[in-house]
């Protein structure tokens, strides 16, 4: 559920954030802009559907397996730092290293 959680809040957000770019694209590129009106976002919601769909699922299905992996790293570090034994130090220390890298690969 949360991996849905993820991939539909990315999905939303990448969608919204292309329509509104493929919409100053319109409007830019358009000649006549006494042609321009409430049909343009009608437009850009068409061509965005048609074209470019595929691209915001992919994208936000690649974010939502990376932030689902920070979150189940963050819950482990949550309950490995609770211990003294050598072995859970040790696992909360891996597990720091691997949450660093994925932060330094991401940024």
């Amino acid at each position: 559920m949360l991996f849905c959680y993820f991939w539909s809040a990315e999905f939303i957000m990448a969608a919204g954030q292309i329509i509104t770019a493929m919409c100053v694209c319109c409007f830019y590129f358009t000649r006549d802009k006494s042609r321009i009106g409430n049909t343009t976002v009608f437009t850009g919601i068409c061509l965005i559907i048609r074209y470019h769909m595929g691209t915001i699922a992919f994208g936000a299905c690649i974010v939502a397996i990376v932030r689902l992996i920070r979150a189940y790293i963050t819950y482990l570090e949550k309950y490995a730092g609770g211990g003294d034994t050598k072995l859970k130090k040790l696992i909360l220390r891996c597990l720091q290293c691997f949450m660093a890298c994925i932060e330094r690969c991401i940024k």
